[in-house]
């Protein structure tokens, strides 16, 4: 009888790598998504003159994408990204409840949060060398 041979995918290792990808995926979109919908809302937020809802909103975007450049691959960083611009441009459109006004804060997010994702997830990843 012929030993294992640890080195050689086998389909079961394969099945485990899809399905860890999808799952992925799909924390990565709803990470997308939970950061869009709340810095959406806490963006118009201001105090004596201070917008701390606009520095609320970019640490929360910040943190939640370095944490999938850390933790997770640069697919999901940037199905991330995908799904924060797609709601951030969603947001905003005529026609509808327009979450993200025109004024200083509604365009410094609607514009800084989209360049600050995508600088994320373009950056190689970091980590303990």
């Amino acid at each position: 009888m012929e030993p294992e041979k640890f080195d050689s995918p086998s389909k079961k290792s394969f099945a485990l790598s899809a399905r860890a990808k999808l799952s992925q995926i799909g924390l990565s979109a709803l990470l997308g998504l939970l950061t869009a919908v709340l810095g959406t809302v806490f963006h118009q937020a201001w105090v004596q003159g201070f917008p701390y809802g606009l520095l609320v909103s970019f640490g929360l975007l910040t943190m939640s994408f370095l944490s999938l450049r850390k933790y997770r691959s640069r697919l999901g960083a940037w199905v991330g990204v995908l799904v924060l611009t797609g709601l951030i441009f969603g947001f905003s459109l005529p026609g509808t409840d327009v979450m993200i006004p025109a004024n200083f804060a509604g365009l410094a997010w609607g514009y800084g949060s989209i360049t600050m994702a995508v600088l994320i997830a373009a950056f190689p990843k970091f980590g303990n060398r």
